[in-house]
């Protein structure tokens, strides 16, 4: 059984443009915000993405996946916080576990649920 390469989330364009070029992952994980143009890097994502060849998934959350994504947050934490980063963080990290899910279930036979 072959494991694929993790595919790796952007929270900050520069830092993260520099380990995908290194890491080379064939999968990267942005999120952007529909009319939050100042805060959206998909376009350096994109870029860096095709640069290496690897497949870009783009995340829009929308107001519902915050709300039900909110009590999965605040259970996951083992102190109060919060920034900027901590919805858009999540997201990423649920997409790449879905598609590993998926990965998984097609390099092992198995089914994911």
């Amino acid at each position: 059984m072959t494991s694929p390469v993790p595919p790796w989330r952007s929270t900050s364009s520069t830092g993260c443009s520099v380990l995908v070029y290194l890491m080379r992952p064939q999968v990267c994980v942005t999120v952007r915000y529909p009319g939050q143009d100042r805060l959206d890097e998909s376009a350096t994502a994109a870029a860096v993405a095709r640069d290496i060849g690897a497949e870009l998934v783009v995340i829009e959350p929308t107001i519902q996946d915050f709300t039900r994504a909110l009590p999965e947050i605040m259970h996951a934490l083992d102190y109060p916080m919060g920034n900027a980063s901590t919805f858009s963080e999540h997201m990423a990290c649920r997409a790449v576990a879905e598609r590993a899910c998926g990965w998984w279930s097609a390099d092992s036979g198995q089914t994911s649920s």
